[in-house]
């Protein structure tokens, strides 16, 4: 009986899901992995284990989110400001009760941190949870909750379901739209500017700014470029017929993505794999062919950093 060759592999080109396991990608002494549990791949193309992990903090938390200055999670129905201890531990402070249990958006600049999950809107300031200021200005109303939340060039961004009629008012609708503040003024909008709002077929799954304008995901993704929603205003283009998996979108600033420079960038997932979005709306695949098509509804994700910077998602449904 003959024997089989054996073939050493000193470098890894990353997992492979897509397809037969057999014609998984090789090269020159490099091979592709169908999964690896624990370990990451360097630049070098080598297998380095990850560091193991211990427990900070037990309990059912939901909806955590953290700007490296302050970390909040919501238990229940109740909003927690988290802290790591100096023995690094993690206690829970109650910081505001019955906000809701839908998904909590959060959106920070400096030390302010607003935040809504389509029932309440909440902004943190100096180290406390309040609602909107209201106004008595004419013509001005508070911005109310919505379902996605972005800070863009001075202006609150709001994903909402609003409810229209036909001409006869006879017939009642849902429909999506994405709402803006006033310029300078995140908690409140002008109710005489009709057209400051953009309507989508689909309920959204994405708002990310990268400076210069959004990337807004729906029926498909889009990128608005400028500051303001109008006829004056915001460009859209289309950028993917994919839509963004809800909740996997996550910002970066000035990193090296796939051998390019990032001055601002959004990286997300949609069921074609992992992307990344730019400034002007520079998009393009990171992961396009090398993963199974994905049928998640929703996720989570993390940039995790490191000796290895990464992005972290996970998804179900």
């Amino acid at each position: 009986m003959d024997k089989m060759e054996v073939v050493t592999y000193n470098k890894f080109l990353g997992v492979y899901s897509a397809g037969d396991s057999y014609d998984i990608p090789k090269g020159e002494k490099a091979i592709a992995l169908v999964t690896a549990n624990n370990v990451d791949i360097n630049k070098y193309f080598k297998l380095k284990s990850r560091p193991g992990m211990s427990l900070k903090l037990s309990g059912d938390y939901k909806n955590l989110w953290s700007n490296s200055l302050v970390i909040f999670a919501t238990l229940g129905s109740n909003l927690y400001k988290l802290t790591l201890n100096q023995d690094l531990t993690m206690s829970a402070t109650l910081v505001q009760q019955d906000v809701g249990l839908g998904r909590m958006n959060y959106a920070g600049i400096g030390d302010l941190v607003y935040m809504t999950n389509d029932i309440t809107i909440y902004v943190y300031q100096d180290g406390a949870i309040r609602v909107l200021r209201s106004t008595t200005n004419q013509f001005r109303k508070t911005m109310p909750p919505g379902y996605l939340l972005e800070l863009h060039r001075g202006r609150m961004f709001i994903a909402k379901t609003i409810q229209t009629f036909d001409s006869d008012s006879a017939y009642k609708r849902d429909q999506e739209i994405l709402m803006q503040s006033e310029a300078g003024n995140y908690e409140a909008f002008d109710t005489r500017d009709d057209k400051s709002w953009q309507s989508f077929p689909t309920r959204l799954t994405m708002i990310k700014s990268t400076g210069d304008g959004l990337f807004v995901s729906a029926d498909r993704t889009y990128f608005l470029k400028g500051s303001y929603l109008g006829p004056d205003g915001m460009k859209l283009t289309k950028v993917d017929d994919s839509p963004a998996i809800l909740g996997t979108a996550k910002k970066v600033r000035g990193a090296m993505i796939a051998g390019e420079y990032y001055d601002n960038a959004v990286l997300w997932e949609t069921e074609l794999g992992i992307c990344v979005g730019g400034s002007g709306g520079r998009f393009k695949y990171l992961t396009e062919g090398r993963k199974d098509k994905s049928t998640a509804s929703s996720g989570a994700s993390y940039i995790k950093r490191g000796e290895i910077n990464q992005y972290v998602v996970n998804k179900k449904g």
